[in-house]
């Protein structure tokens, strides 16, 4: 028998994402986040933010483009992990 990966062991291969004013909790955002390290493209305009979404996204070193227009929740120590 195959094994299986658990939820734990999942990493997308996403590189574009648009969760344009998507209605996510920030902790919901943070674990998609996590899944997807690869993303080239990202639009979060108009979600809300929290330092944990921001230090998961710090990990995608590959990132190109970030959309947080309107952002909200985004604080001084979010920006400051994202740089």
């Amino acid at each position: 028998p195959g094994v299986k990966a658990s939820a734990d062991d999942f990493a997308a291969k996403l590189m574009y994402l648009d969760l344009s004013m998507a209605t996510i909790s920030t902790e919901g955002l943070t674990m998609l986040l996590s899944k997807c390290n690869r993303l080239k493209k990202l639009s979060l305009e108009a979600c809300t933010v929290d330092y944990d979404v921001c230090a998961q996204l710090a990990t995608n070193r590959h990132l190109e483009t970030l959309n947080m227009s309107n952002v909200e929740g985004l604080a001084e120590d979010g920006v400051e992990v994202l740089l």
